[in-house]
């Protein structure tokens, strides 16, 4: 199921049926992560389910590395540094230990945490990442160094060990040099893995002699990389007399491959040309992965391109099905013809689905028809690279009449599998995924009926399919079918039935999201922060009278939530009347909420738009209301660090409102707070400040006998 043909979905899910674990310990996690949701988020859930086995988790990091997508990396690189999850680290390291060395171009974001691995407590993932950070040869040398010859404070025997089974890996005379300088370690394990290493790097053994091995080292430091790769491979082929024939090609492939990343990029080609012609599959397919590296940049050589088609035709179904890919890649103008002619007589089920899948993307009308023949296939991996080829066709090029077709073959096939409900529920979702694509009214009432499917992954991609159909006067229909799956069990599907509500629903779908806000009623925390988004989405559109109700039913230990709803509240009141005393109420209490969060800056901003409109109403029962947010502007004005407006504000409500004391006993506490926390800095600033406005207030008691006892706290604080 890995290697050649590489990993895609329906792969992937029945690896859950070949792993190590019982049908009744994988099915609660495999119904936990087939959704129906798109390829690479299927992917990313089952290598991020510590459910599943490390092998399924592996199978899984393996298809985000082939397909290359970008936040793939993001994700893999996430669980690589995972520290709480050794078997996720496990998973990925090996399928970067398997899927490097068949990439064109290293992504380095893995480097990092690789090299972090090497230190891990677990044996296998030490000894996993090593082989996977070997693959960036060079680029990783230096580092690995270090921990072999210049440890860092706490780094560990074992870490050290770990970076020399990854550098013995590493055809390069620098790899020599590092185990060289180590032979004499203090630790004599590790000295005789330098020994053993540099045995496995250059094929010669020299015994328990150090000696012999600087003596060598002297003779060789100087030599050419062709001259080392030379002596590899000739050690290789003494070693394993018997069959030379094979090893001597299979130490070519390696030296190729070697000598493929040191190119340049005219000569790339030429090296290529060889493997590609190679008798041995393991060549022609390695040949193969490193052809992706002459995509980018300038066209793909025409003579590689021609190769490329003959291997459609190739003895080995591997070597078929990938350059059936590199040529889609491509977008290969003969790789239709190809196909055509080719599938008659092609009977591997996986090449099949490989040819399927490339005639959606180099294919037009003239391919409709046999890939609606192909959706009769007795293959399962066939129809859903047919089912998939037919809907990118048709979401992607114009195909008149064709298009019709399409839908009815698809519907057909459709109701063919939901007859089997509860079996090909991978089939299913595929099928429904390429119907998704089409984008057809016509599926409306197989997307209903697949609502009540017994796969998650079918009800998930139904919803969507409901969700992206053309806009049409029928919204609340499809709101009010999909609603009903906000209880379904599986959280996959609750998601889409969310994402389906954001995008059509208005605020009269606020009183069935309140429900889900309940943790008695949905248990996901995850779920429960993706409605409190769609809610407060919701309420940018609401009324005043919805606003505020809301406003009233959050908590005031949910200060997040009521920013934002207060925030929605006061735009909709400065649209309605900006000189509204309720809008000082808003303001202020938004104020608060920000205070709560620290966001200072923000709540001064509200605590000045309120303060200056209370001012603006000259109204003498507000005198109350402007000395509370006067000391609440002048607090949040200290905790944002602006000292000298702090002491403008004191001055100003000193004269206008008589709070002379208040304000500065306001200011007196946030100078303690500050010597508390031994903020030498920001406390000399206040001090600087206040010294320098020479408030009056200041100079009687009791308000200077603490202002003396701060400085006498601040000059002990020096």
């Amino acid at each position: 199921m890995r290697a050649t043909y590489g990993i895609c979905l329906p792969l992937l899910i029945l690896s859950f049926s070949t792993s190590a674990l019982s049908q009744e310990d994988i099915a609660p996690a495999a119904d936990a992560v087939v959704q129906g949701t798109s390829e690479f988020e299927f992917a990313r859930r089952i290598l991020t389910g510590r459910a599943f086995p490390v092998d399924v988790r592996r199978d899984a990091a393996v298809l985000l590395l082939q397909r290359a997508w970008p936040q793939g990396t993001k994700a893999l690189a996430d669980i690589l540094t995972d520290t709480a999850d050794p078997q996720g680290r496990l998973a990925v390291a090996g399928a970067l230990a398997e899927t490097l060395p068949k990439l064109g171009t290293l992504p380095e974001d893995f480097i990092d945490p690789l090299i972090s691995a090497l230190s891990a407590k677990d044996e296998k993932l030490r000894q996993t990442a090593a082989l996977a950070v070997a693959n960036y040869s060079h680029l990783v040398l230096p580092q690995l160094g270090r921990i072999i010859l210049q440890p860092a404070a706490g780094t560990s025997e074992d870490t050290r060990l770990a970076a020399v089974a990854a550098v013995q890996r590493i055809k390069d005379k620098a790899s020599a040099k590092i185990l060289i300088e180590a032979l004499d370690d203090q630790n004599v394990q590790l000295s005789t893995r330098c020994r053993e290493g540099l045995e496995h790097l250059t094929g010669i053994r020299f015994g328990q002699s150090n000696a012999a091995w600087r003596a060598w080292w002297q003779q060789y430091k100087d030599k050419e990389l062709a001259q080392w790769l030379q002596l590899y491979i000739l050690a290789l082929d003494s070693q394993n007399l018997q069959l030379r024939t094979r090893v001597g090609l299979l130490a070519e492939q390696l030296s190729k491959q070697i000598e493929f990343r040191w190119l340049s990029a005219q000569d790339k080609p030429r090296l290529l040309e060889e493997l590609l012609t190679n008798p041995l599959e393991d060549v022609r397919l390695q040949g193969l992965t490193l052809s992706r590296s002459l995509f980018q940049p300038g066209p793909f050589p025409a003579h590689l391109q021609e190769r490329l088609r003959q291997m459609v035709a190739d003895e080995s179904a591997p070597v078929r099905a990938l350059a059936a890919e590199l040529l889609r890649d491509l977008r290969d103008k003969q790789l239709g013809n190809l196909i055509l002619a080719r599938l008659p007589e092609e009977t591997d089920p996986r090449v099949r689905a490989s040819f399927a899948h490339a005639l959606g993307y180099v294919g037009a009308g003239e391919v409709v028809q046999p890939l609606i023949d192909l959706l009769a296939d007795p293959s399962p991996l066939v129809v859903a690279g047919a089912a998939s080829a037919l809907g990118n066709l048709a979401s992607s090029k114009d195909l008149g009449p064709a298009r019709a077709a399409i839908v009815n073959a698809l519907l057909v096939r459709y109701d063919k599998t939901a007859l089997t409900n509860g079996a090909d529920a991978t089939l299913r979702g595929e099928i429904l995924s390429a119907m998704v694509r089409v984008g057809s009214p016509a599926f409306r009432s197989a997307f209903v009926r697949a609502l009540q499917d017994s796969s998650a992954l079918t009800r998930a991609r139904a919803v969507e399919g409901l969700r992206t159909l053309p806009a049409d006067n029928r919204r609340k229909e499809t709101l009010a079918a999909v609603q009903l799956l906000l209880a379904d069990p599986d959280r996959g599907v609750r998601l889409e039935v969310l994402r389906t509500i954001e995008a059509l629903g208005a605020p009269d779908q606020l009183p069935i999201l309140e429900v889900r806000l309940d943790p008695k009623v949905e248990l996901d925390p995850n779920v429960r922060q993706e409605v409190w988004r769609i809610v407060m989405q919701l309420l940018a559109k609401a009324d005043l009278k919805t606003l505020t109700a809301w406003q009233q039913k959050i908590s005031d230990d949910d200060p997040e939530h009521q920013t934002q709803v207060l925030s929605h509240l006061e735009r909709r009141l400065s649209e309605s009347d900006s000189t509204s005393p309720d809008l000082i109420a808003v303001r202020e209490k938004l104020g608060d909420c920000l205070s709560r969060l620290g966001r200072w800056q923000p709540a001064t901003g509200k605590y000045g738009l309120a303060y200056d409109q209370a001012l603006a109403l000259s109204n003498p029962d507000n005198t109350e209301i402007l000395g509370r947010l006067a000391l609440k502007l002048l607090d949040a004005l200290l905790h944002q660090g602006d000292f000298q407006q702090s002491v403008a504000h004191i001055k100003d409500i000193s004269a206008s409102l008589q709070l002379e004391q208040e304000a500065l006993g306001t200011a007196l506490d946030y100078l303690q707070t500050l010597l508390d926390s031994k903020n030498a800095e920001s406390a000399a600033e206040l001090i600087s400040a206040l010294n320098a406005a020479a408030l009056p207030g200041l100079g009687r008691k009791p308000l200077k006998q603490r202002f003396a006892q701060c400085k006498a706290r601040f000059r002990n604080l020096q």
